[in-house]
């Protein structure tokens, strides 16, 4: 099911079960894809800030838009994720398979990875407000 929407979408949120392309919505800020049963996500929006979607199948994770401040891919069957932007604070990744995480930003300052198959020791060079 292809979605065609003409409106200005600046500040709101798109909540449908499927979406092939949301390229012409480059001032979205805020997605969520919960529950859609999604098994990889569409390239997303240069400018988007938080993306929320938890609750789905994804096995992997498309490029991050460097503008991301917020990441929320809890529950899902990822084994990895992409390279992070510099300006991720907060990351929530808990109850996938993931065996490692990636470089993690120096802007982060939450970070959730529960309920993972972490086995590779992360050196943070840096303090956090909270991991668990």
């Amino acid at each position: 099911m292809s979605i065609k929407i003409k409106y200005n979408l600046e500040g709101n949120e798109i909540r449908y079960n499927s979406i092939e392309d949301i390229n012409d919505y480059d001032k979205v800020v805020y997605i969520i894809f919960s529950p859609c049963s999604f098994n990889e996500l569409p390239k997303l929006p240069n400018l988007l800030k938080r993306l929320y979607c938890p609750y789905n199948n994804l096995t992997e994770l498309s490029e991050l838009p460097n503008s991301l401040e917020e990441l929320w891919c809890l529950i899902n069957e990822l084994t990895s994720l992409p390279e992070l932007p510099n300006s991720l604070r907060y990351l929530d990744c808990s109850d996938n398979q993931l065996t490692s995480l990636p470089k993690l930003p120096n802007s982060l300052e939450i970070l959730k990875c529960g309920w993972n198959d972490l086995i590779k020791t992360v050196k943070y060079t840096y303090v956090m407000k909270f991991v668990y």
